[in-house]
């Protein structure tokens, strides 16, 4: 039990026991060297005290020096001693940390029976792997889902143009087959600018170019542009309140399209969206909130990342390569903001933009 005490006590504390215990041991030891030659010299004391006093000075003297460096070799072997076996778990996490690569990043650290200090690191550490685990699943789950994105165009361009090739086609067929290419191509060069954009902003290479607008008339614009796909289904766009918000227009319409693109594929026929600007103390809000299908809860810590959809049915025309929220959430990053979303399956979505006060002025 004492042991495991002394291996769970700070280094500081060590190091103060080794102090205060040193100190005791040289009082100790000095007080033993020296009390000898006093017993010895009471003796003769009464024959010349002058020589008492001075043998008695020097053999102090030396005795006191003598026991002084015997000390301070107990001081130094109990330090050594000390700094070693609270250096030997920075050597074991050294050996533990060479040991975890990119296949084993699940890997822990040990900070069981370890001094405060080495606890607090190891815990750091921990932390620091499991920040670089989930960011390399994250990486490994982007790059898969990107190769497929890319693969799937890249195959039907090719096979198309064998089947075409094969054999004599008319002109028509030709020209049907170079439309359907060119419709193939400029999806192929929207994934490509959109994986560049997200790499440019968590690089932190988007300069924004920002202007004081009021957000009724941005998001009115694009409400606008949206008008015939949302009178095909019936479904009703409203826009109530304004604030004067102060942001990149190009980048934010970009955000409120993903939004809005996003709630009319998933609101049925003759549903509402309903698109509320708010000003509160220190931000200002903007709600999208739409009757649609919902998302059930496990999705949406998901939603934000990039090429993750909900549905992954290949043939739900409405699905489409899942970076619209990601790059919805990386634009009001860059303008300080933060994106949240709360859904319920078969009650709808609600999408609120938050904007700060570094973002806006009233």
């Amino acid at each position: 039990m004492s042991w495991k005490f002394a291996n769970s006590m700070s280094i500081i504390n060590r190091l103060l026991l080794i102090f205060f215990t040193t100190m005791v041991l040289i009082l100790i030891v000095i007080t033993g060297l020296v009390y000898p030659p006093l017993k010895e010299l009471l003796h003769v004391a009464h024959i010349n005290h002058e020589q008492y006093n001075f043998v008695l000075t020097q053999i102090c003297i030396k005795k006191f020096f003598i026991g002084l460096w015997v000390s301070a070799l107990i001081l130094i072997c109990a330090s050594y001693l000390v700094a070693k076996k609270s250096m030997k778990p920075i050597y074991d996490f050294a050996e533990e940390l060479e040991l975890i690569n990119a296949s084993s990043l699940d890997k822990r650290l040990k900070n069981e029976g370890h001094p405060k200090e080495l606890r607090q690191l190891a815990a750091t550490c921990n932390a620091m792997l499991f920040r670089i685990e989930s960011a390399f699943l994250h990486i490994k789950q982007f790059s898969a889902s990107m190769a497929h994105e890319l693969r799937n165009p890249v195959h039907y361009l090719q096979t198309a143009t064998e089947i075409t090739l094969a054999k004599p086609q008319s002109i028509e067929a030709y020209q049907h087959l170079l439309q359907t290419h060119m419709e193939e191509y400029q999806q192929l060069t929207q994934l490509i600018d959109n994986l560049l954009f997200l790499t440019r902003s968590e690089h932190g290479q988007i300069q924004l170019n920002r202007k004081q607008l009021p957000a009724k008339d941005l998001i009115n614009s694009i409400v606008e542009y949206y008008h015939s796909s949302a009178l095909d289904k019936g479904i009703e766009i409203q826009v109530v309140g304004n604030a004067r918000i102060e942001v990149d227009e190009h980048l934010f319409k970009r955000v409120i399209s993903n939004v809005i693109d996003n709630s009319l594929k998933y609101t049925k026929q003759g549903g509402t969206i309903l698109i509320t600007i708010e000003e509160k103390v220190n931000h200002i809000q903007i709600t999208i909130k739409d009757n649609g299908i919902g998302i059930a809860k496990e999705h949406l810590p998901l939603l934000c990342q990039g090429f993750y959809r909900v549905d992954h049915s290949t043939n739900n025309e409405n699905a489409g390569i899942g970076l619209g929220l990601a790059i919805a959430k990386s634009i009001m990053t860059i303008h300080n903001g933060q994106i949240d979303i709360q859904s319920q399956p078969d009650l709808g979505t609600v999408v609120s933009l938050l904007l700060n006060n570094e973002s806006f002025k009233v």
